[in-house]
């Protein structure tokens, strides 16, 4: 979607990008899992992959940070996960940390992982034959 968008605005300097959570703790997960923020730590009894959460708060960082990025117009085009955000713009959580979903998986769930798609100039280069060509 954002590279078709991107490819759309072309030249209308105007940057088109998909911005996803991680494993998001929003109120609904919270109340699903019957803890508070304050308690939350311990919804990864249940489900481990839960204390690699991270609130709305992280993500909305990422995507100001985004935002604020003088060169954002090269990033048109792309998806872009919070952690990565994260981890380019040295945004952290309410608590101070900077929860890296995938990481979590690499090291914790590695047949996950592996699942994985990672959104790199090799996934990309297979969309940009597509005919997206928009009259100006």
């Amino acid at each position: 979607m954002a590279f078709a968008l991107s490819q759309e605005l072309q030249g209308r300097r105007v940057t088109a990008v998909a911005v996803t959570p991680g494993f998001l703790r929003s109120e609904w997960m919270l109340d699903h899992f019957g803890v508070t923020e304050a308690n939350w730590r311990d919804a990864a009894a249940t489900v481990k992959s839960f204390i690699a959460s991270e609130t709305p708060l992280f993500v909305g960082r990422g995507i100001a940070a985004l935002a604020a990025d003088a060169n954002v117009g090269a990033k048109s085009g792309r998806v872009y996960a919070s952690w990565d955000l994260g981890d380019e713009y040295g945004v952290t959580d309410a608590d101070g940390t900077r929860p890296h979903f995938v990481r979590w998986l690499r090291e914790n769930e590695p047949g996950m992982a592996a699942k994985w798609k990672k959104l790199d100039d090799a996934f990309y280069a297979y969309w940009s034959g597509m005919p997206y060509e928009m009259p100006g």
